[in-house]
């Protein structure tokens, strides 16, 4: 009895935090008659915190709850931009955070990774525009919005610095990113399901196509994530000894990425899966292999290998507002308000007030939102923004090599994660993306592990359980 009786007590401490976290979620999407939306957030984030400090369970359960919470990114407590889960759990482990640093007196480290101060150069780029900005009122609330994304960022990197935790996060980001699938899957099936987003395209009405948006707004972005987390699990079929597990996680997602029609997911995919079979090693190259084929034949089976290819084609078209057209038409317009507002550009989040000026014939004249990052944020945010980008590339260069002697399964998940995200970045606004501001944070926390001393003690009093 003596020996079962602290695996009661740990189950039952497990049973609380989950309560906590059920009871955060409902608040968080329950509405209460008579109670105001903030109040609602703040009783939320309030009982994640309260999670943090069940022995056993700790802080870094909280944070990796973040990679879990994200899928459901665009479910609101509250009309503001930020009043949804994710943002929930990422206060409470903030003020989580706050308590347990105020009651051991623990000193702070404050020296920073590469990525650390790439993340605030990101920051500091937007908060540098605002003396300028065209919209100062958006500008404000989206550096508001940046804030909270690099705090994300930040946690995860000062929190998760254990191989343990690195994969406990992947597994949950994994494990969520699963159910979505399956649920893009159904959306896909059965449009009217009525649990999420669907989006149907208003042009090209002979051929008009269900995109599944999981809990997203934008199916593009649904495709991104499903995407990465294919990556990850691929990955890990290195040092699993079930192979075929992950290798049918990564056809699930895969499928559901074929599904969302979203060719930027399908270009991330892509450009994953060759640094992966790069950096994996023999094992995860077969895994590649193995995905990659059974994943196409899925795709073709369900979308229809004509309207795959054509749907694949269709990057290239160059009529007049087409998408290839438009992307190409906004890329030179941004160089154009580039070259006119050089030093401070347009201001954060001001870049739909300058565009109807810039804008060229043959773009589509109703997306005046920007569908990538690097030339968009420079345009927004000046010669801040250039330098800005280019340290988040030094860094991340500098964070890749650290990795070279780190755990192979974990370095290839997190390099090709990167890499897709970088070539996402290239046809979608990922600025505001969660996932890449996560990952951003577990690569830096990866990168840390080689060098001890620069460890922080973010983690120390708040980690009350045990690796």
């Amino acid at each position: 009895m003596a020996s079962g009786e602290p695996r009661r007590a740990t189950g039952g401490l497990i049973a609380v935090a989950v309560t906590l976290g059920l009871l955060a979620a409902a608040v968080t999407y329950l509405p209460v008659p008579g109670v105001p939306e903030w109040a609602r957030f703040a009783v939320a984030s309030l009982l994640v915190a309260g999670t943090a400090f069940v022995p056993g369970v700790g802080l870094p359960v909280v944070v990796a709850a973040l990679f879990g919470a994200v899928g459901l990114r665009d479910l609101a407590v509250a009309s503001a931009m930020w009043g949804n889960l994710f943002f929930v759990v990422l206060v409470g482990a903030l003020i989580a955070v706050i308590v347990h640093a105020v009651r051991s007196g623990h000193p702070i480290a404050w020296r920073l990774t590469p990525l650390e101060w790439a993340m605030l150069g990101m920051l500091g780029a937007g908060l540098w525009s605002l003396p300028a900005s065209l919209d100062p009122a958006a500008s404000i609330a989206y550096l508001g919005r940046m804030s909270l994304l690099a705090a994300a960022g930040l946690l995860v990197s000062r929190v998760m610095r254990s191989p343990r935790r690195i994969r406990a996060s992947l597994d949950v980001f994994v494990a969520v990113s699963v159910a979505l699938a399956l649920l893009a899957l159904a959306q896909w099936a059965a449009p009217d399901l009525g649990i999420g987003r669907i989006h149907v395209p208003s042009i090209n009405a002979a051929d008009v196509t269900v995109r599944p948006s999981g809990f997203y707004l934008d199916p593009n972005f649904l495709g991104a994530h499903l995407s990465i987390a294919a990556l990850a699990v691929l990955a890990s079929a290195a040092r699993s000894k079930r192979r075929w597990w992950p290798i049918a996680a990564a056809v699930l997602l895969f499928a559901a990425v074929a599904v969302t029609y979203s060719r930027s997911a399908w270009l991330a995919a892509s450009v994953g899966l060759v640094t992966l079979a790069l950096l994996g090693g023999r094992r995860a190259r077969v895994a590649v292999a193995v995905a990659l084929l059974v994943g196409m034949v899925a795709g073709a089976a369900l979308v229809g290998p004509e309207r795959l290819l054509g749907r694949a084609a269709s990057v290239i078209e160059a009529g007049p507002e087409s998408a290839g057209a438009t992307r190409i038409g906004m890329a030179r317009s941004s160089l154009a308000m580039i070259a006119d507002r050089p030093v401070f550009g347009t201001g954060l989040e001001a870049f739909d007030e300058a565009y109807p000026d810039y804008r060229l014939p043959g773009a589509e004249a109703t997306i005046t939102h920007p569908h990538q990052v690097p030339l968009a944020f420079i345009a927004e945010t000046g010669v801040a923004g250039a330098l800005a980008l280019l340290g988040l590339i030094a860094a991340t260069l500098v964070t890749a090599r650290r990795l070279s002697t780190g755990e192979p399964a974990v370095r290839a998940a997190l390099l090709a994660g990167v890499v897709a995200i970088a070539a996402g970045a290239l046809f979608q606004f990922f600025l505001y993306w969660e996932v890449a501001w996560l990952w951003a944070g577990l690569l830096s926390a990866a990168g840390a592990l080689l060098r001890p001393e620069r460890s922080a003690c973010a983690s120390g009093g708040a980690d009350s359980g045990k690796e």
